[in-house]
């Protein structure tokens, strides 16, 4: 009888550790869905393939991502003069995992031209400190930039595209 007590008593030790080792308290595995809203403007630029010729008109467009922190800890990012087809069919998503915060943004629609527009979508709610902006199109990282975001924050990236 003995051995059983002492087999209950360790049993009764143990499996509040486990249950403590088996927590998942840290949230760096877990992500949020930190889109708010998302507007997209007008056709701005319209570029039009032509297969007689083979060549299309330039759009002439830097594409710049502005950024700005809102009084109630949000977040608005202004894609400016980004190409999607015209007649754009998106979709847009934003998940906040370990201070990154991961943006994909895609175009389903099916046409023989593109648009220059501007995305704007705002992200909430976040705290104060430095997060990696991560854009994914088409299921590969089109461009990333870091922030430290706090009260009055507002910059800008300019996006890259290697010829």
């Amino acid at each position: 009888m003995k051995k059983k007590s002492l087999c209950y008593v360790c049993l009764a030790l143990l499996l509040p550790a486990c249950f403590i080792a088996c927590s998942n308290d840290d949230n760096s595995s877990t992500q949020e869905n930190v889109l708010l809203s998302t507007t997209l403007s007008g056709c701005k630029d319209l570029s039009r393939s032509s297969e007689t010729s083979g060549t299309s008109t330039d759009l002439h467009s830097e594409e710049v991502i502005k950024y700005n922190a809102t009084s109630d800890k949000g977040l608005i990012l202004e894609h400016q003069n980004v190409i999607f087809g015209c007649e754009a069919k998106l979709t847009t998503n934003a998940l906040l995992k370990n201070h990154e915060i991961i943006i994909s943004e895609s175009d389903k629609s099916i046409t023989d031209c593109i648009c220059t527009y501007d995305l704007t979508m705002k992200i909430g709610s976040l705290n104060e400190g430095s997060y990696r902006i991560v854009i994914i199109r088409d299921a590969l990282e089109y461009a990333s930039f870091t922030i430290n975001y706090a009260p009055g924050l507002e910059g800008e990236f300019i996006v890259k595209h290697s010829n």
